[in-house]
């Protein structure tokens, strides 16, 4: 089934989508503590790597209320030297 959409209509689509991440960042910004179940909480449980947390601290800067992740670095082979690869 070949469905086609108008300009406004996708252009409401975008929008609709653009509002929805602005309110889950506005709600990361201003949480005072996280809880289960918040936007907030839902975020951090996906950040499993150093670049995913580099990638929150750089989005939300330091107006959430987490201020540091603990990384430890990735296992790896004994003969493979890779210190920046980062498990939270």
């Amino acid at each position: 089934m070949n469905q086609s959409i108008g300009f406004e209509e996708f252009r409401q689509v975008i929008e609709n989508n653009e509002d929805e991440s602005k309110s889950k960042a506005l709600q990361a910004r201003t949480a005072n503590f996280i809880r289960k179940g918040t936007p907030i909480y839902e975020m951090l449980i996906k950040i499993k790597s150093g670049e995913q947390a580099i990638s929150f601290f750089a989005q939300h800067g330091n107006s959430t209320p987490i201020k540091f992740l603990n990384c430890n670095r990735a296992p790896v082979p004994p003969h493979m030297f890779r210190p920046y690869d980062l498990v939270v």
